[in-house]
């Protein structure tokens, strides 16, 4: 190992380090209001049908009755989240614990490092996952007939095998025109729960749209309030995918 990579492991090593602390940008999202708030502001919220039923839809309109009855197992979102939040604490305790003990004696310096960068670029990636930043992009597309037709893109930063943080991950969603909607409906169906448009109950209360799986039904309100946050949510859901691209084994 040569002194410039001992270097520049030793500082990339600080860095993680000094991340414990509640400095980490990642720690805010260890309070789960903050995690209500931020699904909130989104502009897509969710709520078991049965209890939008019994106190009805001002719960989720108003935001105060929407903190009162919010769970994080309600939201699929979240439920994520905090699967990833875990493993994101979960994998900086390990590379420390290897870092400070490490285990397998046999392994040759160049090893040990390659197997500890591995472990920081995933704890790196993970950050990005629950820190989206994307940006917009549009772009011209001209079709055969020569009409043009305009596309929106989320771009967001990832770190490559090398380490290297850069915008490599896009999100297309739609057209520039296209109902947002819409693509709530794509990520819905893509992580496999079945859409109900214009859902009537059984107590004769009609719902713009409900998801389900199993007997879980669940009341989906999309409101952009906060564009920006809302596509922080878009740009989580394909992070997501890439990661467990990356990662199968979590």
């Amino acid at each position: 190992m040569t002194l410039d990579i001992k270097n520049r492991f030793e500082s990339r090593m600080a860095e993680v380090q000094n991340r414990f602390r509640p400095t980490d940008p990642i720690y805010k999202f260890l309070s789960q209001d903050h995690v209500g708030n931020f699904i909130f502001q989104s502009g897509l919220r969710m709520l078991p049908l049965e209890l939008v039923e019994n106190y009805g839809t001002v719960l989720l309109q108003d935001e105060n009755q929407y903190q009162k009855f919010f769970r994080p197992e309600y939201d699929i979102y979240l439920v994520d989240w905090n699967k990833h939040l875990e493993g994101y604490w979960q994998d900086k305790l390990s590379l420390l614990e290897e870092y400070l003990h490490p285990l397998d004696y046999l392994k040759s310096p160049v090893e040990i490092y390659n197997q500890l960068n591995d472990l920081m670029i995933k704890i790196e990636r993970r950050g990005l996952l629950l820190t989206p930043d994307p940006k917009e992009v549009e772009q011209k597309h001209t079709r055969i007939s020569g009409m043009e037709k305009d596309y929106t893109f989320l771009r967001n930063y990832w770190v490559d095998n090398d380490g290297i943080k850069k915008r490599m991950i896009s999100k297309h969603v739609g057209d520039k025109y296209q109902n947002i909607e819409q693509e709530v409906m794509n990520m819905f169906h893509f992580k496999e729960y079945g859409v109900i448009r214009e859902f009537r109950s059984e107590k004769g209360h009609s719902y713009d749209v409900v998801i389900q799986r199993g007997d879980m039904k669940t009341v989906v309100e999309i409101k952009v309030v906060n564009k920006e946050k809302f596509k922080q949510l878009f740009m989580f859901d394909e992070l997501m995918k890439r990661f467990n691209e990356d990662y199968p084994n979590g």
